[in-house]
């Protein structure tokens, strides 16, 4: 039997996600400063600083440029099959 006297399951996520910035209506905003973050631009010291201290973002590159030579790839004519 479980020890955990706090919240569990469902509720303990519905509680995490209502106290969290990067949660919900935030996650476009957030998603945007990592991308601006990851690309080297210059981000508020506060969002800097979380980043910065992401271990997966020392390694991690920008997705802006993937994404566009997707979606410009998407748009050519497909090779016929062989």
């Amino acid at each position: 039997m479980s020890q955990n006297k706090g919240l569990s399951g469902a509720s303990a996520l519905t509680q995490q996600n209502a106290t969290t910035s990067l949660w919900s209506g935030n996650s476009t905003y957030v998603e945007d400063l990592y991308e601006r973050f990851l690309a080297g631009e210059t981000l508020p010291a506060d969002w800097q600083k979380y980043f910065s201290s992401i271990a997966a973002a020392r390694t991690n590159t920008p997705h802006g440029p993937i994404v566009r030579e997707l979606e410009q790839r998407a748009q050519l004519p497909r090779a016929a099959a062989a």
